[in-house]
């Protein structure tokens, strides 16, 4: 990662911005004055968004609400509806045309144009919103009524009176209780409660009172959080039947005229969609553009932009720009290399992990990228404590039936891979424990290919330190590389000490269990003096503290037996207990819903202690915290897109 200047003359400072915001390359920050300049010939921030930048700001906003309006479901109901002109763009058909090539004038037309697309747009959708409205709101009426003439054939409301239906929902009945009373204070006891038969989970009544009270009565229910549907009342009542078919007909022209309405949004939408979307973030363009010159440092003639850029793209960027403009490369002072932006650089297997391990925080820049660790080892965990093939094919079916609406769903998006890998991972361990739905899969003669994990609860323990013992210490070996990347010896000398005192005590302890011969007792506490002197220099009085946590950190890696241990359990209990009715049908409504409980929390468990135990065991030995990610100042449209996609943490020259 390159740190550099952008000097553009200042007359063509609006193009040279353009320019640089197509090539989509540069993570643009403040400029700030060499060190020790004090000639005045640049201000930093001295640009300023000018009444033409800044004039962009109001139609950006309402063409991408009209974007959003114009969606792929023609009524601002749809995925566009969430705020993304882009999404819109990609549903909305219509006219495709340069919009990334034309001037400013040109731009203001095509604005102008769609203004009156606008209006009737927001038109349709009041229009639309007011009819939903209205047609809840008779929807309830008529269902109301029905109730009633089914219950008891007429209202009896007597002429001057009014009726109000209130739906109470069980859980405010009590709110009803003390509307009632008010109501019969309100009407001098001049009113009547009917109650009508309803669903489980609320409580359907109709208020009938003197009609000189109906303002009274609904603001008196409004205090109490109820809603009340005035009810039509004809003469003593009569003719309710007439007045049900009358609303069932109303509500089937509300519904048509709803139809109506979306049928004109989509005809807008087919016409429109893709223009206002592309139009609109041509608009975020130069909103963006005019934005970037108050970061900029100016001085009479010239305009200089700041930014890091991946070194491989310079040259790119360069014929980018043109001639007349230079870009000049800057050697980062130290507080500028730590504000450096961070990015990863991985193949695709590996990408998907990037914001697992960049969930805590960003490495710093020039550090080691724990992504394709996390890759291999995260799953493996997974699999390890879950262990069922049954349970990895059951989340592996899932995923596949999701897979289409993955792409929808941003958070379904990212965890998609994650999860089929974890599931692979886990049918993989399932085969080797010999475990399918529990133990079943030894009904049908299925045997462990490697350990039986009910049996071998000693050996999965020693496992599971096993892997902590060489995670921990691959991480503190990665702490000491990290170190001597950022020029940190101390860090260096501190990390290799805490590997070998880890590596010395796991010594002493397989030779104290006579795992290892007696004679590496001596020399292995003799490393383990040097190491811990050498690790008192370098962490002073919390180096006792710290390698007792390295220990502590070793040892939680036995959480990774426990719920291997739970997980095959609890698959056997729901067996057992399926086993026990002596019916097969009976047996699988037992045992099914036993085995989908413990596919539910074996994932769960193994995500959340796979994901403690990189985090807190692992990463905290060598990932140095970072700054800020890198975000190139590009171009909404994208009309240069193809000048790279990242940089790696190690940056380079």
């Amino acid at each position: 990662m390159l740190l550099v200047d952008v000097v553009v003359p200042r007359a063509r400072s609006d193009e040279a911005v353009r320019r640089l915001h197509a090539a989509g390359v540069v993570h643009l920050v403040p400029f700030r004055l060499p060190a020790g300049d004090r000639s005045g010939v640049f201000a930093p921030g001295a640009a300023s968004v000018t009444a033409e930048g800044e004039g962009w700001r109001g139609p950006c906003e309402w063409l991408e609400a009209l974007a959003a309006t114009l969606g792929p479901s023609g009524s601002g109901r749809g995925p566009a509806a969430a705020g993304s002109p882009r999404s819109a763009a990609g549903g909305a058909r219509g006219p495709a045309f340069p919009v990334g090539r034309i001037d400013d004038e040109g731009l203001r037309r095509r604005v102008g144009r769609l203004a009156a697309v606008r209006d009737r747009a927001e038109a349709l959708v009041r229009q639309r919103d007011e009819t939903a409205a209205e047609l809840e709101r008779v929807g309830r009426v008529t269902d109301l009524l029905e109730r009633v003439l089914a219950a008891h054939g007429r209202l009896p409301i007597p002429p001057g009176y009014a009726a109000v239906g209130v739906v109470v929902p069980r859980r405010v009945t009590e709110a009803f209780g003390r509307a009632d009373v008010e109501l019969r204070g309100l009407t001098l006891g001049r009113c009547a409660v009917i109650e009508v038969p309803d669903g489980a989970h609320q409580h359907t009544v109709v208020l009938v009172f003197p009609g000189r009270f109906s303002g009274e009565v609904q603001a008196m229910l409004a205090a109490h959080g109820l809603r009340g549907d005035a009810l039509p009342s004809g003469p003593g009542g009569s003719g309710l039947a007439a007045d049900v078919r009358r609303l069932r007909g109303e509500r089937a022209r509300l519904g048509a005229r709803i139809a109506w309405i979306d049928a004109r949004l989509a005809a807008l939408c087919e016409r429109y969609g893709q223009s206002a979307a592309l139009v609109g973030l041509a608009v975020r363009d130069r909103l963006d553009e005019a934005s970037a010159l108050p970061a900029a440092g100016t001085s009479e003639h010239l305009v200089v932009l700041s930014g890091w850029i991946p070194a491989a793209q310079l040259g790119s960027l360069r014929t980018a720009l043109g001639p007349g403009t230079a870009v000049i490369e800057r050697h980062p002072s130290p507080e500028e290399l730590e504000r450096a932006p961070v990015a990863f650089e991985n193949p695709p297997p590996v990408r998907p992990f990037e914001p697992l391990a960049s969930f805590v925080g960003l490495p710093r820049y020039g550090t080691l990228d724990p992504s394709p660790i996390l890759a291999v080892t995260f799953p493996l965990f997974v699999g390890l404590m879950v262990g069922d093939a049954g349970y990895g094919f059951v989340l592996l079916v899932l995923l596949l039936a999701l897979r289409g609406r993955a792409r929808s769903i941003p958070l379904l998006a990212a965890a998609w891979p994650v999860a089929a890998v974890a599931a692979v991972s886990t049918i993989v361990f399932g085969v080797l424990y010999g475990e399918w739905f529990g133990d079943a899969g030894r009904w049908l003669g299925v045997a462990p290919l490697w350990l039986d994990r009910v049996e071998a609860v000693e050996s999965l323990l020693l496992l599971a330190v096993a892997i902590g013992v060489a995670q921990v210490s691959l991480g503190l070996a990665l702490g000491a590389v990290n170190g001597a990347r950022i020029g940190d010896r101390r860090e260096v000398g501190a990390r290799l000490s805490e590997l070998v005192c880890l590596v010395a005590v796991v010594v002493l302890t397989l030779a104290g269990a006579d795992l290892l011969p007696a004679p590496v007792l001596l020399p292995g506490g003799a490393v383990l003096a040097v190491a811990f002197v050498a690790l008192l220099r370098a962490r002073r009085v919390i180096a006792p503290i710290e390698l007792l946590g390295i220990v502590g950190n070793v040892l939680s890696y036995a959480r990774l037996m426990a719920i291997s241990l739970a997980a095959a359990m609890l698959g056997i209990v729901a067996n057992t207990l399926g086993g026990l009715a002596g019916n097969l049908v009976v047996g699988l409504l037992i045992a099914v819903p036993l085995h989908a409980l413990n596919v539910a929390l074996g994932f769960f468990d193994a995500t959340v202690q796979g994901l403690r135990l990189h985090y807190v065991e692992f990463f905290t030995k060598f990932v140095e915290p970072g700054h800020v990610r890198y975000a190139p100042f590009r171009s909404a449209l994208g009309a240069d897109r193809g000048l790279g996609r990242n940089v790696g943490l190690e940056g380079g020259p």
